[in-house]
């Protein structure tokens, strides 16, 4: 057979392929015209409901859940005058069911149990997000509308959205959306959503810190890990309820500010840094200096919080007895160069990146220009005049001082998790060199005898032993009757002899440290040796 015959038959097959394919397309087309074809189709459509959704979770250290651990029952109902007897008295107050039971169409609604029996309820249990059980608010943050807006919940959003689960319910209608009569609902339950971000958070300590914080209207906590730099817990006073944004944008309280990534007057608590600067450049904690309760500088007084005087003061007794005037002694024997420089070294002066949507303040440390000024010199010795740092730097600074002078990185994320069971790290930042060791060994003596061998001091806990220093902030601010608005401040570290977390309380506009911090330091301490022997 030549070539030209073979190309004939094929161009013949074509045609007859070509006019089949036509006369397919043209029948299709007449039988989707056909009503009764329609209305077939139409009785073979589905009315979807989503019952609850949940996706990413966020986990503390141990892979507990932070996020998701709080249940509610959500009913997928389909409105009959029996499902309305049925919901009756299950309902929250205020739901308009009637309305939705007008609606004619199948429906979601809250219901107060999973007991409810009917043939058209089905009743879930659904994860709720943030409820009654939330901690660390301020670092979770918050999403709207599938988006976050703050904290991790924005930070890692892209993370916590690969994983969703949502239960679907499924109805069969006809072509006017009507349910068809007698067709069972087709029921997905939600897959179990694994995927997350992990932090550093230790939940058991993050709930102690929390309710040892309930003693503040204003404030923060924070607690690291001496040697990791792990943040441990962080709490702000007061919260927010991520399902009551509104009320919390009314209140007055500024609920959203993260107090322990602001920035406030310290007080004497910066006479650690201080001490410690002067013990690196060669001054021992027996320099004495004698306290009458008030010293001059070119013309301006100064005056101690004990107006009679402490006497003859060292280091360890002007730290112990808190001595304004010791340290004004104390810096004139330095120059500023070697103060700023162990402060820099401390961490003042500089943000902290937790991720990125948590970054602390980096407050405010004197410039060498500004110390010139033998008041502002004066001030600076005890951490007031234009002196700020933040909950988190003084944790810090503590943790270099429990740690033998190894500054850490704060870290709030060690990676993320796929299975809910095992943690990918992320690669961490190394610590640095704050405080040649014994210089930090000899500040945890002046702190040991603020707390440990001061009989008055209401931070000494009953279960183990710790280390501290309270401070007084003056703020310059006054409230209506004229007096000054004080911030009261601790930090410190427990074990006293092998030191493992230091914790830093902040009480806004508290008053004495040692009045409304302390105890709460105590408690927190109590709680977690407690929490230790218990877990062991």
């Amino acid at each position: 057979m030549d070539l030209e015959k073979i190309r004939r038959r094929m161009l013949w097959v074509g045609v007859i392929l070509l006019l089949l394919y036509a006369g397919l397309y043209i029948r299709l087309a007449l039988v989707q015209r056909d009503p009764k074809v329609q209305t077939a189709a139409g009785r073979q459509g589905t009315y979807t409901l989503r019952v609850g959704s949940t996706y990413g979770n966020i986990y503390d250290r141990n892979l507990e859940p932070l996020t998701n651990r709080d249940t509610e029952y959500l009913a997928a109902v389909i409105p009959t005058d029996q499902t309305a007897a049925v919901l009756k008295g299950h309902v929250p107050e205020g739901y308009d069911l009637a309305e939705q039971l007008r609606a004619g169409k199948p429906f979601v609604c809250p219901v107060d149990s999973e007991e409810i029996s009917g043939e058209d309820v089905l009743v879930f249990s659904v994860p709720v997000r943030y409820g009654e059980s939330r901690l660390a608010q301020h670092l979770m943050g918050y999403a709207l509308e599938g988006e976050g807006v703050c904290g991790l919940e924005s930070a890692y959003q892209q993370l916590l959205r690969q994983d969703t689960g949502t239960n679907q319910v499924v109805y069969q209608v006809n072509g006017q959306g009507e349910l068809l009569a007698g067709s069972p609902a087709k029921v997905t339950p939600a897959e179990p959503v694994k995927t997350g971000v992990v932090t550093t958070l230790d939940r058991d300590i993050q709930q102690i810190c929390e309710d040892a914080a309930q003693q503040m209207e204003r404030g923060a906590v924070v607690v690291m890990d001496v040697h990791s730099g792990d943040i441990l817990a962080m709490v702000s006073r007061p919260d927010f309820d991520p399902a009551a944004l509104g009320e919390a944008l009314r209140s007055e309280g500024s609920p959203f500010v993260n107090r322990a990534l602001n920035a406030y007057s310290v007080g004497s608590i910066f006479k650690l840094a201080i001490a410690a600067s002067a013990i690196q450049n060669g001054i021992s904690p027996g320099y004495s200096y004698q306290c009458t309760g008030m010293t001059q500088i070119y013309g301006q007084i100064f005056r101690c919080h004990r107006h009679s005087g402490h006497g003859i003061q060292n280091m360890i007794d002007a730290t112990a007895n808190s001595c304004n005037t010791y340290f004004i002694s104390l810096v004139q024997q330095l120059s500023v160069k070697q103060m700023l420089e162990t402060v820099s070294a401390l961490g003042f002066g500089r943000e902290t990146i937790l991720c990125s949507s948590l970054v602390s303040a980096p407050g405010q440390v004197q410039t060498a220009r500004q110390l010139s000024v033998p008041a502002e010199l004066a001030n600076f010795s005890f951490g007031q005049g234009k002196l700020t740092a933040t909950p988190l730097q003084i944790c810090m600074m503590t943790c270099a001082i429990a740690g033998d002078g190894s500054l850490p990185v704060a870290r709030l994320v060690q990676g993320w998790t796929a299975d809910g069971e095992t943690c990918t790290q992320l690669n961490g930042e190394r610590r640095g060199l704050a405080l040649p060791a014994d210089t930090a060994r000899q500040v945890r003596l002046l702190m040991e005898a603020a707390v440990d061998g001061n009989p008055d001091s209401l931070a000494r806990p009953d279960n183990t032993r710790a280390a501290g220093k309270t401070s007084t902030a003056q703020t310059g601010q006054y409230d209506a009757d004229g007096v000054e608005c004080c911030h009261a401040w601790i930090t410190g570290y427990f074990p006293l002899k092998t030191p493992e977390y230091a914790v830093t309380v902040f009480v806004e506009n508290g008053g004495s440290g040692n009045t409304a911090a302390a105890p709460i330091f105590r408690r927190i301490a109590e709680g977690i040796t407690e929490n230790i022997t218990k877990n062991g």
